[in-house]
């Protein structure tokens, strides 16, 4: 399949992440994971791959249990291992390798090469929602790689699914021959893409209009998985029914196995329900969560203290009893 026709069936993104169930990628934990299908196991290894001038395309088979999907408890996983080399007299060009599930993109690495001073140039990009894009430069026409990453969503279903890695070219780009290595594997695992969690409460019951409430947001880590570079937001509804009083974003930093709370503070303007919008970003994953607020009508004033109604009955204490010593002064005057 060409480049194009990927392209056109949604499966090359120029971020790969876009479209990998927003999941961070993997990394490997023995303690909590089984390889399902191993390409060793199916194929002798290493398996050669050559591109030509249409794609070299190898398709394994594996079954998933019944009612297997991706999450909430187990997933699945991508591991792609391999060994390329580039023929010397390579010029301006492009290579993909590519591996996907049920035809769902799950890894795609894209080559540069060019030429200068008659030496060859190789540049390597990946894409993921862990470390953004990344990019190695080299002058060797060799490349060694380990790439992990979780299936997307529709890329796992119970009974027979479709494993398929792909090595293509393009322009002067000529790969000389991928090595696939045996430990590639689809891999299942207890250990979620998402580390950071995000829940918010209304603190007190619903507010009246005109009054001051407060909004807390609680972040979570898992233990031995720490995150980092965390920013909260808040985001009051459109239509000015409820305010955001002071700043709507703060630093939390780092967590790692621990809780964080922050609290932000909101003033009721309209009666009605509201939704509350709290946003996360970290270098893991990126949670959010929806709070609903009822704002009350205003009612009447609420008995003030004692110690207000005083302030305010002095001053007409004090009108009356002047009023009164003024009449008195005024019988006694001849």
């Amino acid at each position: 399949m060409t480049r194009r026709r990927l392209a056109r069936a949604g499966r090359v993104p120029v971020a790969l992440g876009l479209v990998l169930c927003a999941c961070a990628p993997a990394v490997a934990d023995a303690a909590t994971e089984r390889e399902v299908v191993r390409l060793d196991a199916s194929r002798q290894a290493p398996v050669v791959l050559s591109a030509g001038a249409r794609p070299a395309t190898l398709r394994l088979r594996f079954d998933l249990p019944a009612g297997a999907k991706q999450g909430p408890d187990r997933w699945y996983l991508l591991r792609l291992r391999y060994r390329l080399r580039f023929d010397r007299d390579s010029g301006r060009g492009f290579a993909w390798v590519t591996s996907d599930t049920n035809e769902r993109t799950a890894a795609q690495v894209e080559y540069t090469t060019s030429r200068r001073g008659g030496r060859l140039f190789v540049r390597r990009t990946t894409v993921d929602l862990e470390h953004g894009q990344l990019e190695r430069r080299s002058s060797s026409a060799r490349d060694a790689l380990t790439f992990t990453n979780y299936l997307q969503y529709e890329g796992v279903r119970p009974g027979a699914n479709t494993w398929t890695i792909a090595l293509e070219q393009s322009g002067g780009a000529r790969v000389a021959h991928m090595e696939l290595l045996g430990d590639s594997a689809i891999v299942e695992t207890r250990r979620t893409p998402f580390p950071l969690t995000l829940t918010g409460a209304v603190e007190g019951g619903s507010p009246q209009v005109g009054e001051r409430f407060a909004v807390t947001a609680t972040l979570a880590a898992q233990r031995g998985r720490p995150v980092r570079d965390i920013v909260l937001r808040a985001r009051p509804p459109e239509g000015g029914g409820v305010e955001l009083v002071g700043p709507e974003t703060r630093r939390v930093g780092r967590l790692d196995g621990a809780r964080r709370s922050v609290t932000f503070s909101f003033r009721a303007r309209r009666p009605g329900s509201h939704a509350i919008v709290l946003t996360a970003g970290s270098d893991a994953n990126d949670p959010n969560a929806s709070v609903k607020v009822e704002v009350l009508r205003a009612t009447a004033a609420r008995s003030a203290p004692a110690t207000d109604w005083a302030l305010m009955l002095t001053p007409a204490l004090a009108m009356a009893a002047w009023l009164a010593i003024s009449r008195r002064r005024r019988r006694r005057a001849p």
